[in-house]
C-alpha cells in the first residue's frame, strides 16, 4: 500500500480587483510535504482541495490556473474547466447556496511549460457574473 501525503498549505489570498468575495479555508495540496512551497512532480498530477462559502447564490463557476517562475509573468496552466460546477472531477453541483461551505477538488498536470524550478501558482473561480469567488496563491518547486 502506497501512502500520499497532502498537507494544508500557505497560500496568500489575491488582493485589489481579485480580492475573493467567497471565504476561503484549509486549501490543501497532495503530494506536498511542506507547506510552504510544495515540491511536485513533473509528469504528475496534484490534487488540490479546499472548502470555501460563497457570499451569494452560484449557478456556474469557472476556473482560471496561472504560473509564474521568479521575477517573470504568468503563463496559463492546463487545468481550466469552462464551468467547475458540472465537472465531476471538482465535487460540486451548482446552483451554490449562499453561506453554505462547499468542498472543491480539482487535479492540476504538472506540465510546466517553463524550464524554471520555482513556480507561483494563481488559482481563481469565477461565478456566472465573472465576479472572482475564490483566488490564491502559492509557491511549488518542479522537480
Amino acid at each position: 500500500m502506497v501512502s500520499v501525503k497532502g498537507i494544508i498549505i500557505e497560500s496568500e489570498s489575491c488582493s485589489g480587483s481579485y480580492t475573493p468575495q467567497a471565504v476561503i479555508e484549509d486549501i490543501s495540496v497532495t503530494p506536498c510535504s511542506n507547506p510552504g512551497k510544495c515540491v511536485l512532480k513533473r509528469g504528475d498530477t496534484t490534487n488540490i482541495s479546499f472548502k470555501f462559502t460563497p457570499k451569494s447564490q452560484i449557478t456556474s463557476l469557472q476556473t482560471h490556473i496561472w504560473g509564474k517562475p521568479a521575477g517573470l509573468f504568468w503563463a496559463k496552466l492546463p487545468g481550466d474547466a469552462p464551468n467547475g460546477c458540472t465537472t465531476a472531477k471538482t465535487g460540486l453541483r451548482c446552483p451554490l447556496d449562499a453561506n453554505k461551505e462547499y468542498s472543491f477538488s480539482f487535479g492540476l498536470p504538472v506540465e510546466s511549460p517553463f524550464a524554471f524550478n520555482n513556480i507561483a501558482i494563481w488559482y481563481q473561480l469565477n461565478d456566472q457574473h465573472g465576479n472572482v469567488q475564490v483566488c490564491f496563491q502559492f509557491n511549488t518547486r518542479l522537480v
